[in-house]
């Protein structure tokens, strides 16, 4: 009697139910005109029933998975079970389509399925517990080989390729790809780790070799059971990610294709409050003391306590140990570290971000996989505390200024990384020069790579914002092609100028430190002084002034985040309005010293004070009782003023740039570096802003570049530079200094021949 008929007897002969289930079907959401359901159905040769070897019954089993359009003998899905004694291990096998085929080519007599011989599995899962599901429990202590272009690793790579010919895989079908262990510590049904790792070796190739994921706390999970809930791994529907606050099974098809795309990961890494990850390029091997290295580790936290799947503390480190193959083996231990945090309940949405770079080793061994493994990372519970305790060179800081924008991996603009990784090993004197030139709109972003410092913060009062303190300067992006740009003036500790800029050229998409932008307001806060200038007028106002309200760490833990809202929302929510920048002198007493039909530009810090050029318009007219700066006797025309405890004016004189190499001659010689000096100085009284300096060395043919820096050139002032240079061949070399403009021009040179001596030998 052949299945189609005990199928149609059913009712008649009611004890064959011992042998086959009647089908079974899911509805999912499909387009217009696709299937509506997925069909199930269950034969056993052996007569044991679905529910007993799910609960751990010996006994073997078909589970078919089938479309209404196709019939059961043409399944997209079949799972074999089986189980030999009451005591051994479960074991599924799980076959997708071959290629060609949209179905599992299979054979059934009475109650027998077979597949065709050169069939192999694209999943073995084993329960070596000896059961699936029982007492409404889910097993996940399972043990899972995965076969072919399966999905099953988080960027694992293998399962595609892109070519000429269009993306193929990696691993054929059939061929190991991916081994899970999966555990269950307290078989609750829900999985506290698991560890994935790449069989294939694919040497030269940076694909991850382990997936590491943890649970570390507990939150409210919704059970989906999927499509068969006695034996609950395959899904309606999915991907690679968990939802949050669910478990779904992990086996994901394309069922019109009869393809198995994802093994889902069951251990949610990104929509669950706490988890714990590493995902690294080198395999994470037992036994030994594993020195990570990409994303190593990435840690998500709810610092509120009260999260529903999301969390509000995201921290990504990206690391890469001395000698790093993938790091251009670098002579130190490198690091970057992501840290993003969100001011309420964890909602995918983040308010903040510093990331830090810089060069610490990893001096801790900490266990994970229940023992099993142990990394060079920091344990999960003092990962923030030791971001922020840490000194870096290199911090940028987020402010993402109430931005409905969502990501599962906090804030990823303005990495360390756009300084170039040459500059960051030390490999290149200069960073790019396109570094943090721009920024998305609303968001506002801060940098710092001159100073050695703590990634604190503080709130200033003239915009009462958030800075990072010690930023070198910040971007603000607003609207119809204005920005506000931050800058540290005297490179202390603090943003001490706000311009706001208008795009002046003819493509908005140009780098933010383009010289097409025209400034429209600035405020400047210098030596005790607010100075503002824009819309033809001039407003210099005496203030005692704190630069800070308050200095304050990101949050680490519950308390620290709870303390960082009352000290740092009760300021910003009064933020100062970057289209009025006047506005701001308001929350400061006194009396401004005001010019109209007057602007002020390339304010310079001093060694003991400040200057600034005064552009005089005819008719110009002060209003102050106190005149601070004495011009009511000027005529219109432009002015230097110089503040060095008293304010001073002198007419600007056109600039006039010399530089000259200071080498006092002898002493260098092949593989005896000497430092060189030299002196830039402006004998006139205009600033010349955004000039590069540029020395070269020359012996016969041989050209080397030596040093190429920013620099400005203000009014009166004279500059020195010192510069190391190792020559590398006995003669006459000829050092070459310039000045160039934004355009290349040369605006001052200066050549100085200097005699190498052969290398010294030492008797």
């Amino acid at each position: 009697m052949t299945a189609v008929m005990l199928l149609t007897k059913l009712i008649l002969i009611p004890f064959l139910s011992l042998f086959l289930s009647t089908p079974n079907s899911v509805h999912i959401n499909h387009a217009p005109g696709e299937s509506p359901e997925i069909n199930f159905i269950y034969f056993s040769e052996s007569g044991i029933d679905l529910n007993q070897i799910s609960k751990g019954h010996a006994g073997e089993g078909w589970l078919l998975y089938y479309l209404p359009g196709h019939d059961y003998g043409h399944p997209s899905l079949v799972v074999h079970l089986l189980k030999q004694t009451e005591y051994s291990t479960a074991i599924a096998e799980v076959f997708g389509s071959p290629p060609g085929l949209n179905y599992v080519p299979i054979r059934i007599e009475a109650n027998t399925v077979t597949l065709e011989q050169s069939l192999k599995p694209a999943i073995t899962m084993m329960a070596p517990d000896g059961w699936w599901q029982k007492n409404g429990v889910t097993n996940y202590n399972l043990e899972v080989q995965i076969y072919g272009p399966i999905y099953a690793m988080w960027g694992g790579g293998y399962d595609r390729k892109f070519g000429p010919q269009g993306s193929t895989a990696l691993i054929e079908p059939g061929e190991l790809g991916v081994q899970i262990r999966i555990k269950d510590i307290n078989r609750d049904g829900i999985p506290d780790w698991e560890l994935r790792s790449l069989v294939p070796e694919f040497p030269g190739r940076a694909d991850y070799r382990s997936n590491y994921a943890e649970r570390k706390c507990d939150s409210p999970v919704k059970f989906d059971l999927g499509i068969s809930p006695l034996w609950p791994f395959v899904a309606i529907e999915g991907s690679f990610e968990q939802l949050p606050g669910q478990l779904r099974p992990p086996i994901v098809l394309d069922w019109q294709a009869g393809k198995i795309t994802h093994f889902s990961e069951l251990v949610t890494v990104r929509n669950q409050n706490c988890s714990y990850s590493f995902y690294t390029i080198e395999p994470l091997e037992i036994g030994e003391l594993n020195k990570v290295n990409f994303e190593a580790p990435l840690a998500f936290y709810d610092l509120s306590g009260q999260g529903k799947g999301y969390p509000n503390l995201f921290l990504r480190a990206e690391r890469y140990p001395a000698g790093d193959r993938w790091f251009n083996q670098s002579s130190r231990d490198f690091e970057t570290v992501r840290y993003s945090w969100r001011n309420a309940i964890g909602d995918r949405r983040w308010d903040y971000k510093v990331e830090v770079a810089g060069f610490h080793p990893y001096e801790f061994q900490t266990s994970i996989a229940g023992g099993l493994l142990m990394v060079d990372a920091m344990p999960y519970e003092r990962f923030p505390q030791w971001v922020i305790e840490h000194q870096w060179p290199v911090v940028t800081f987020v402010d993402t200024q109430g931005s409905t924008d969502h990501s599962s991996e906090g804030i990823y603009t303005w990495s360390p990384r756009q300084l170039g990784d040459a500059y960051l090993r030390g490999e290149d004197e200069l960073p790019n020069p396109d570094a943090f030139s721009t920024i998305r709109q609303g968001w506002r972003g801060e940098y710092r790579h001159t100073k050695n410092l703590r990634p604190k913060l503080y709130l200033s009062p003239i915009d009462n914002n958030l800075h990072l303190l010690g930023a070198d300067a910040g971007l603000l992006s607003l609207e119809n092609g204005l920005i506000l740009r931050e800058s540290n003036l005297n490179n202390d500790h603090y943003i001490d100028s706000w311009t706001r800029e208008k795009f002046i050229g003819e493509v908005i998409e140009e780098p933010f430190n383009s010289t097409h932008w025209e400034i429209q307001e600035a405020i400047f806060a210098v030596d005790d002084y607010l100075i503002y200038t824009g819309g033809g007028k001039v407003k210099i106002l005496p203030a005692a002034y704190q630069p800070a309200i308050i200095e304050t760490d990101p949050p680490t833990d519950h308390s620290t985040w709870l303390s960082f809202q009352d000290q740092v929302e009760s300021i910003t929510v009064n933020k100062k309005d970057p289209h009025n920048l006047v506005s701001w002198l308001v929350d400061f007493p006194g009396d401004a010293f005001s010019i109209s039909g007057a602007s002020i530009s390339e304010l310079h810090i001093l060694h003991n004070g400040f200057q600034f050029i005064l552009e005089l318009q005819p008719g110009f007219q002060t209003s102050s009782k106190n005149e601070l700066l004495p011009i009511k006797d000027l005529v219109a025309g432009t002015y230097l003023v110089r503040h060095e405890g008293n304010f001073s004016l002198e007419h600007v004189t056109p600039a006039e740039l010399s530089i000259d190499i200071d080498y006092p001659g002898g002493g260098l010689s092949i593989g005896n570096p000497g430092l060189l000096k030299l002196v830039l100085e402006n004998h006139g009284l205009e600033t010349v802003p955004r000039l590069i300096l540029i020395v070269s060395a020359q012996v016969g043919e041989q050209v080397m570049e030596i040093i190429r820096h920013p620099v400005d050139a203000p009014g009166g002032e004279l500059q020195q530079f010192q510069f190391s240079w190792q020559p590398f061949k006995a003669g006459t070399w000829q050092l070459n200094a310039w000045i160039e403009d934004k355009d290349g021009h040369i605006l001052a040179s200066q050549q100085q021949n200097i005699e190498i001596q052969p290398r010294e030998v030492l008797g």
